[in-house]
């Protein structure tokens, strides 16, 4: 008993001792992480490609394809092969649409933008002066004469700060090629990963129990499956429910006859996948791009979306989702706020699941310490 106390306390010394020490140093610690993180980061890449596709994979697999076992006779490496071969064909074939149809109409819907500016702030510009000197706003709103100036001035100084900025966007394309490249890398890493992931499964499963006692091994595993489970749900409710959303924004947008109504589509449809704030951030610069070129139809593109993300909140993310994700509201919220200033997008993005996630652990043993009481 008295080695056992000792073994323990002489854990809790050590941990105590490298914590301080990591506490310590956590500048240098951070920057040892984050240059591991740049040189596995093709390896990161193809796990989450791999996680995401093996999605539609298990589904083609074990809903589909097996009937072709069922009826023809293939074996299931056959299955399994060809389900592969399918998903990656779909995900070539998606791509392939996106680079010669969606992409070529962006370009085009941000060129004209840019081309069209100068007139679209012209003419934003004469409609306020109007506003100003038919109601007289200049005797009503101090400082409003100055406007004319400042905005004199921000346009001598826009070619200048765009010169200074050259470097900098200069960077920011080799970045983009550099991420790119890496994602590129990470999709051939991911065919590797989702086709052996039975075995990296099987062989993750030997090491955890052959190196922890049996009820450790068993319990971790009961939580990485619920973890699988949650992720899962999630990362397809929410493709779905973004896909929906940008077919039915453009659709609006186009009977409306919005300008720009594939660029705005795309922009909400994207954002959608963050909760509860990627309607807002969507809809803001959508709404800035239409109002610079027809500020009425800016007002009518806001109440558009403002109908369409209570549609998706009360009637297409609960037919998704069904029930919801087992998260109140408040962790919901403080959930995309942490996870945000943690990890930024990606953070509000995976915020949520793994809230989820801990607020189901901690709920089942809560319930389980109150029934033992």
């Amino acid at each position: 008993m008295d080695k056992q106390k000792l073994k323990h306390n002489l854990i809790l010394v050590s941990f105590g001792i490298i914590l301080y020490l990591t506490l310590l140093n956590i500048s240098h610690v951070l920057g040892s992480i984050n240059y591991i993180l740049n040189i596995i980061s093709p390896v990161v890449y193809g796990l989450i490609i791999a996680y995401i596709l093996n999605i539609p994979y298990t589904w083609l697999k074990d809903k589909i394809l097996i009937k072709l076992h069922n009826r023809w006779g293939l074996s299931t490496t056959a299955i399994s092969v060809l389900s592969l071969i399918i998903t990656y064909a779909v995900l070539v074939l998606v791509l392939v649409i996106l680079i010669l149809t969606i992409i070529p109409q962006l370009i085009d819907s941000i060129t004209q933008l840019i081309q069209n500016l100068p007139s679209y702030i012209s003419s934003l510009e004469i409609l306020v002066n109007n506003l100003i000197d038919k109601y007289d706003l200049e005797n009503h709103i101090p400082g409003l004469p100055q406007i004319d100036n400042l905005w004199n001035d921000f346009k001598k100084q826009a070619s200048g700060i765009l010169t200074s900025q050259m470097p900098n966007i200069a960077n920011y394309i080799v970045n983009l090629t550099t991420e790119f490249l890496t994602w590129a890398l990470g999709l051939i890493i991911s065919v590797y990963f989702l086709w052996g992931k039975e075995m990296l499964v099987r062989q993750m499963k030997s090491l955890l129990t052959a190196f922890t006692p049996r009820k450790i091994s068993n319990r971790m595993l009961e939580v990485a499956s619920l973890s699988n489970y949650i992720f899962n749900r999630f990362i397809t409710g929410n493709l779905i429910d973004a896909l929906i959303i940008g077919i039915l924004c453009f659709i609006g947008c186009s009977i409306l006859r919005m300008p720009f109504a594939l660029l705005v589509s795309v922009i909400i449809g994207v954002t959608n996948i963050i909760p509860i704030f990627g309607p807002f951030i969507g809809a803001i610069p959508s709404a800035f791009i239409i109002l610079i070129v027809d500020p009425i139809k800016a007002l009518f593109f806001i109440i558009f979306i403002f109908a369409l993300q209570q549609a998706d909140g009360n009637i297409i993310k609960p037919h998704i989702f069904g029930t919801t994700i087992g998260l109140p509201s408040i962790w919901v919220l403080l959930s995309i706020v942490i996870g945000g200033r943690l990890l930024g997008v990606v953070g509000m993005i995976i915020g949520v699941p793994a809230f989820a996630l801990i607020y189901s652990l901690l709920r089942e043993e809560t319930n389980k310490k109150l029934k033992n009481k």
